[in-house]
């Protein structure tokens, strides 16, 4: 049965450092079975975060392996998180290596930070993936110009156009990962 709802599963320690403070978030592979057996009981689809290819092949790969997801497997690879240790940057052999080691049927979506944001998902698209984009990972537009949400989303609908392909909607989307359907709200008596 399809699942109702996505949750970011970063299932690997995170250290990360802003501003001259460090966030250690320990995940370590106990608690990693924990999280995906408390996905798979409450019907949550994971969206399985990776800043490197560590974390595709172990704890990514040996949970789903276990059969705590089903295909399509949906996997979001973050590029550029330079704050992030042990995070690569985005280069195009960086980003052809990743998904050249995905598990197999997997759906990937690539989120990359700052200056990488453009290429890196423009990248995705040539590649077959998908992309996030949006001031949570770049609030820049051009050099020294910031940008509008609006603006980057604009952009990249154009390029995904440019490029061949048409920008899913969000029931197709919903499908694509697994997701069920959305009802849409009933409406009130006028």
């Amino acid at each position: 049965a399809p699942h109702c709802e996505m949750v970011t599963f970063d299932c690997h320690t995170i250290m990360a450092q802003f501003h001259g403070r460090n966030l250690l978030m320990v995940t370590e592979s106990e608690r990693c079975d924990q999280m995906a057996k408390l996905f798979r009981e409450k019907g949550v689809k994971p969206e399985w975060e990776v800043f490197s290819l560590a974390h595709i092949l172990q704890d990514t790969t040996r949970l789903i392996e276990a059969g705590f997801d089903q295909p399509p497997y949906y996997v979001n690879m973050v590029l550029g998180a330079m704050g992030f240790q042990g995070g690569y940057p985005y280069t195009p052999k960086i980003l052809q290596m990743m998904v050249d080691h995905l598990p197999k049927d997997s759906i990937f979506n690539v989120s990359a930070i700052g200056t990488a944001q453009l290429p890196a998902t423009t990248h995705a698209i040539l590649l077959g993936g998908h992309l996030r984009v949006g001031l949570e990972d770049n609030n820049y537009y051009s050099h020294g110009r910031l940008a509008k949400n609006e603006e980057l989303v604009a952009r990249a609908v154009r390029i995904v156009r440019e490029l061949g392909a048409e920008p899913a909607t969000a029931a197709e989307a919903r499908e694509m990962v697994g997701l069920s359907p959305v009802k849409a709200p009933a409406r009130a008596a006028a």
